[in-house]
């Protein structure tokens, strides 16, 4: 599966500039003018890397750094790209949640090599899991499907997921789940069912399966083809 990079930049020259040069068929691009548009597309792909300049239209960069960091992923690679050039840039950039900062004017070369690290590391860090055509990216917390399907999950959905397609084809007990979710091997076992109610609904919604087999007396399974 090719990687999914999103470029962020109002500057349109250099976003033709960019879309001509990573055109190789390496990696599937996609194009954002300002912040607004970038979290659309945020909340419809799973990505794999985010190029982000931080002088932009509505929502600055360090804004959408912020916001990408606390409702789409803590972990995937953002590369700011900017003109600004001050230690107190690059701080303010770090402090948001950056993961590399490459000043104007560059190298193309050099965008490109750093993307390639930031992508390798990320990796060797986030390994995507898989459930005959379900997949699950734990890095952007995105589920997708061979179909083309996504759906982005958060909080307990998402810890509840991966825990569910981790030990896929085995089944989960309630007393790991809970311990998973909550620390503690002791949750009541109508709470668990709340959140796989809410889980399955998110699932049935998004993907068309609620993907999740009750266990009698055990606990949940993750079944592609259940629901």
């Amino acid at each position: 599966m090719k990687p999914r990079l999103l470029f962020v930049e109002d500057h349109q020259p250099l976003l033709e500039n960019l879309s001509e040069y990573f055109a190789d068929n390496r990696f599937i691009c996609d194009f954002a003018p300002d912040g607004l548009t970038a979290l659309n597309l945020l909340s419809l792909h799973p990505y794999d890397l985010v190029v982000l300049d931080l002088m932009l239209p509505g929502i600055d960069g360090i804004t959408l750094c912020k916001r990408i960091r606390e409702l789409v992923s803590s972990s995937m690679p953002v590369l700011m790209l900017t003109a600004l050039d001050s230690i107190d840039n690059k701080i303010d950039g770090f402090q948001a949640g950056a993961d590399d900062y490459l000043c104007k004017p560059f190298d193309f070369r050099e965008l490109d090599l750093r993307i390639q690290a930031l992508l390798k590391r990320g990796s060797e860090e986030t390994c995507l899991l898989s459930a005959g055509n379900i997949h699950f990216h734990p890095g952007s917390l995105t589920l997708s499907t061979d179909n083309g399907r996504t759906l982005c999950l958060s909080g307990l959905n998402a810890s509840l997921f991966e825990t569910l397609i981790r030990a896929y084809p085995s089944y989960v007990t309630y007393q790991a789940i809970s311990q998973a979710l909550w620390g503690t091997d002791n949750m009541e076992e109508k709470t668990i069912r709340t959140h796989i109610y809410t889980l399955r609904k998110a699932l049935k919604d998004a993907v068309g399966h609620s993907l999740i087999r009750g266990i009698y007396g055990r606990g949940y399974q993750l079944d592609p083809e259940f629901g």
